[in-house]
Parts: structure tokens; C-alpha cells; sequence
């Protein structure tokens, strides 16, 4: 018996961290929703940026 995990997107962005964590969240549903990693490389190279966790 499998339960999805709750998929919680963040709508008060303030640090990059806060935006990092859509590519993950997006992950989730992926498959579901037939996105492909080639469709997602563009965010993901945006949102590369500053390492440190409270960068803007």
C-alpha cells in the first residue's frame, strides 16, 4: 500500500533556497504529469545561482 506524499509549493518566496526547493516539489509529480528533464533544464539552470542558503 502506497500513499503519494503531499506535494506543498511555496507562494512567500524570499530566499533563492525558497525557490530551489520547486524543482524538487515538481519532481514528485513528474512522471504524472509527462514532464521531461530536458523540459525542466531551463528552471533548473535558472536557479542554480548562489550556493548559500539565504542568498536573494
Amino acid at each position: 500500500h502506497i500513499i503519494p506524499q503531499k506535494l506543498k509549493i511555496i507562494t512567500e518566496v524570499q530566499t533563492l533556497n525558497d525557490m530551489q526547493k520547486l524543482p524538487g516539489a515538481i519532481n514528485w509529480v513528474r512522471p504524472l504529469l509527462g514532464i521531461t528533464n530536458e523540459e525542466l533544464h531551463p528552471l533548473f539552470q535558472l536557479l542554480k545561482g548562489d550556493p548559500a542558503w539565504n542568498s536573494k
